[in-house]
């Protein structure tokens, strides 16, 4: 008497390794997509403290005495810009306080109007950054002192006609100014009218998945990164 396996054996079998070889490719692409995402999120915000950092203690990458900010375009949900607040010269801009009347040009006297100027002629662009590993920032988010989180989702197009929305948010620029911590958010909307904000939320996702990661900038100069979606911070 000779034993073996029968074809309906060999065939079970190779339905179970199959099952259970493709579970556990499902769960190792779920959790490196998790990983990328989460290690991406802290890049992000490591960034955004660097910044704060050349900003708050006016030694910066090549001026120094200026804000320094970044640039996060919702037409560019890859990539994001490092910048030097430099241009105006030091003027009553809307995002600073009044000049000192005694000495316009003197250490309080800050250049700049927390807005990134893309040409290149006025100097304030440094350097550019990618967003790697097919991640994007898939929400722009900012609100208002007391106010509720407005958001500008990619690939949505908006209808807000009154202005009280970011629909049509078409930039967040945060900025970093000595001597306190706090950004300086400024965003544009309807009609290019540029207004101030008190916090911003970055959100990245990544194709495929329903996981996200957030990144939230506050008033207090404190950067934070979340599971919590933006709109629920």
């Amino acid at each position: 008497m000779s034993s073996g396996f029968t074809l309906v054996e060999m065939v079970v079998v190779l339905a179970i390794i199959t099952v259970i070889s493709g579970v556990v490719l499902s769960s190792q692409t779920s959790f490196n997509k998790t990983l990328v995402l989460a290690n991406t999120a802290y890049d992000i915000a490591l960034t955004v403290r660097s910044v704060e950092t050349f900003g708050v203690s006016s030694s910066g990458l090549s001026v120094n005495g200026v804000g320094y900010g970044l640039h996060f375009d919702t037409a560019s949900p890859t990539s994001f810009t490092l910048f030097k607040d430099i241009d105006p010269a030091p003027s009553n801009s809307f995002c600073h306080s009044p000049l000192p009347l005694s000495d316009p040009n003197g250490p309080d006297a800050k250049r700049g109007d927390c807005v990134y100027n893309p040409d290149p002629t006025k100097g304030e662009w440094v350097k550019d950054y990618k967003v790697e590993n097919g991640i994007y920032i898939s929400r722009f988010c900012t609100a208002k002192a007391s106010g509720d989180w407005k958001c500008k989702e990619v690939g949505v197009t908006g209808t807000d006609e009154e202005g009280e929305g970011d629909a049509k948010l078409s930039f967040v620029d945060i900025v970093f100014t000595r001597p306190n911590p706090s950004p300086f958010i400024a965003v544009n909307r309807k009609k290019n009218k540029i207004q101030l904000r008190s916090k911003a939320c970055l959100e990245i996702s990544a194709p495929g998945s329903s996981i996200t990661r957030s990144i939230f900038i506050l008033p207090s100069g404190a950067i934070t990164v979340s599971a919590t979606r933006c709109q629920a911070g």
